[in-house]
């Protein structure tokens, strides 16, 4: 912390009526004991903080052992932080994010390219404050500058928790229906639970999913068919299943049909094609693309950050970077098969009503399976996923 902002915060906290400070201490040495215990992997249970506390407690379990003084002083400048929004200026212009960096962002404000400095408040929660496709008010000071200052509420969204710091929700896009999940048949192979893991988290942030099954050129004669019965199981749960190819073109227009006049974003494994899709739809486009590696058939990395595109005719598209794990934000494990719609009816004839379809007698969703009903690939994902939430091993069926 600087000294500068020290002494500010340190001037505030004497100015405090006796009693509030007295309070103000009393919540910094629960939470600096609470982050000894969350350093050690226990304490979850003693302590429940609020919202404001917790981003503090998060960010400084490192610093446990500073004083009980320091630690109130990051109240006091959380407290300050959360109060910052009242200060901001009123928005004067407003517009469409299509690109973020650190701390900035560009904006499409009525057809004018316009690159802005976030808020304070909103650059230092900028994973989760502002995506690519959110509506944003800028207001600019009169110096030529622009500065983002207001999102307004998304309609949907897609979110994911940090690679790096999993108890952070990053947004990748907002306000895109639907979500295009690009899965290669081939070169990286189709990976179902990765596919299902996406259109659960597309359907939690209230949008459409529609998995555009690419890379269909790749698929010789005798094996077509097999291939593309493989995504039926999708189709049977009423999500739509496109066969398209980057390359041969098939596909394309259908794709170009369903997206017409709608804003959406292209997700997936790298190396699936998604930027390649993109540049079939708008030829001209110019996206980088990039091989998949020979030695272990996996996809590079070639889109860095989210971008959206104007694919012309109102059309416009988020292009994403890949991925190789996407984890479920703020998904309970007990929630999971409510996101599987044919299991959830078929778990109506089940014993137990709390039924995990794991490895409780008489349920009716591991019958189904057994008899054909349900679709096995589908089960499967549900298991991998729960295994993973849960933290257990494989699932004896």
């Amino acid at each position: 912390m600087k000294n500068d902002r020290k002494n500010d915060l340190q001037g505030r906290l004497e100015g405090l009526d006796p009693n509030e400070r007295r309070k103000l201490y009393k919540r910094a040495a629960k939470m600096r004991r609470a982050a000894c215990e969350k350093k050690e992997g226990r304490g979850e249970a003693k302590w429940r903080p609020g919202a404001g506390d917790d981003v503090v407690l998060e960010r400084n379990v490192r610093r446990r052992q500073d004083s009980i003084h320091e630690w109130a002083l990051r109240l006091l400048a959380q407290e300050r932080a959360a109060g910052s929004e009242l200060d901001r200026p009123p928005a004067e212009v407003y517009g469409t994010v299509t690109t973020i960096g650190p701390g900035f962002c560009r904006v499409d404000a009525e057809g004018e390219d316009l690159g802005c400095e976030l808020a304070p408040d909103i650059a230092r929660e900028q994973k989760t404050a502002i995506a690519v496709g959110d509506e944003v008010g800028l207001h600019s000071p009169g110096d030529g500058r622009w500065i983002a200052v207001e999102v307004r509420p998304r309609r949907t969204w897609l979110s994911r928790p940090d690679p790096f710091l999993a108890h952070v929700e990053r947004v990748l896009v907002a306000n895109v229906d639907p979500v295009c999940v690009v899965a290669a048949l081939r070169e990286p192979d189709l990976q179902p639970e990765m596919v299902d893991r996406f259109v659960v988290a597309i359907r939690r942030g209230q949008a459409e999913p529609l998995i555009l099954a690419n890379k269909a050129d790749l698929l010789a004669e005798d094996e077509r068919e097999e291939g593309l019965a493989a995504l039926g199981a999708w189709g049977r749960a009423g999500i739509r299943v496109l066969p398209c190819s980057a390359e041969t073109g098939e596909g394309i227009d259908a794709l170009r049909q369903a997206l017409e006049g709608r804003t959406t974003a292209f997700v997936g494994l790298s190396g699936a094609g998604k930027s390649s899709l993109l540049n079939a739809l708008r030829p001209g486009l110019g996206i980088a693309v990039n091989a998949v590696r020979d030695y272990d058939a996996r996809g590079r990395h070639t889109t860095t950050s989210s971008t959206l595109h104007d694919l012309g005719g109102g059309t416009r598209a988020i292009d994403t970077p890949g991925v190789r794990r996407f984890g479920l934000w703020g998904l309970e494990p007990d929630e999971l098969g409510g996101h599987f719609p044919e299991l959830l009816e078929a778990s109506a004839g089940c014993r137990f009503r709390d039924c995990t379809h794991t490895h409780e007698p008489h349920c009716a969703v591991k019958q189904s399976v057994a008899d054909g009903l349900l679709s096995e690939s589908r089960y499967e994902s549900y298991l991998k996923i729960l295994r993973t939430m849960r933290g257990k091993p494989q699932y004896d069926r």
